[in-house]
């Protein structure tokens, strides 16, 4: 009897589980298609198969499944930058991590990102909207615990709060953000040497030593506009 009734609850989470993917997916193309105005909930739930009262178990309004898609996009990019917690790079190389994710993140799927930026106020009391708030604490966390980390190793030598310190450069990379989803043309190489000009200027501005300001990953230099670093013993050739 437990293992039948096992088996149902599997399938049970299995049914949620595709009605989900397939409320995501018609989302998605009512909003491309017909734009978030004239998206209907009728028409995502009739391309979804499901009925409009299902549809509502998943999210509480058209606007919440536009929330929903833009989570998805945030969701992704944390999973990704969390693991750079403690991982001994510099405090600029988090940074520009950071920021280099998140633009991809949102190159990923460009149209919802624009959506998201004109339709959505994030601050509301709806269930993706709790999501959201999680996700951001999130990367506060992770920026905040990099800044503490190179104060109290003596490469960020200004005393003011890690709070302050990390917030002053969340602000920044959010409107980055925006610039970047807004551009009639997104250049992540451009985006990412801007944002790297201005967390720059934040970290002087604190007294970062050079360690915390260098960047290693050949990658990221390559993003943000930086010659290739030299290799130990090696000399630049000179010309002629």
């Amino acid at each position: 009897m437990a293992t039948a009734e096992n088996a149902k609850l599997s399938g049970t989470e299995r049914g949620k589980r595709d009605k989900a993917r397939r409320i995501r997916e018609a989302s998605r193309a009512m909003f491309l298609t017909k734009g978030f105005d004239d998206a209907t909930i009728r028409d995502i739930a009739r391309m979804a198969e499901v009925a409009q009262g299902t549809l509502f178990l998943y999210a509480a309004s058209k606007r919440d499944l536009l929330f929903m898609l833009y989570n998805d996009l945030i969701e992704a990019a944390c999973k990704e930058c969390l693991p750079l917690a403690g991982a001994r790079l510099s405090l600029a190389e988090v940074l520009m991590r950071i920021a280099l994710i998140h633009f991809q993140k949102f190159s990923n799927d460009m149209g919802i990102s624009r959506i998201s930026l004109v339709n959505l106020n994030l601050y509301d009391n709806s269930g993706e909207a709790a999501r959201f708030s999680v996700l951001h604490r999130q990367m506060k966390d992770l920026i905040e615990g990099e800044f503490r980390a190179s104060r109290d190793s003596g490469t960020l030598q200004e005393d003011f709060s890690v709070e302050l310190m990390s917030a002053l450069v969340l602000n920044v990379l959010i409107e980055m953000f925006k610039t970047y989803v807004r551009s009639d043309l997104p250049d992540i190489r451009k985006v990412m040497e801007q944002s790297h000009g201005q967390i720059s200027v934040i970290l002087r501005g604190l007294s970062a030593t050079p360690q915390a300001m260098e960047i290693v990953d050949p990658d990221l230099r390559d993003w943000i506009g930086l010659p290739a670093k030299a290799e130990p013993g090696t000399h630049a050739r000179s010309a002629g």
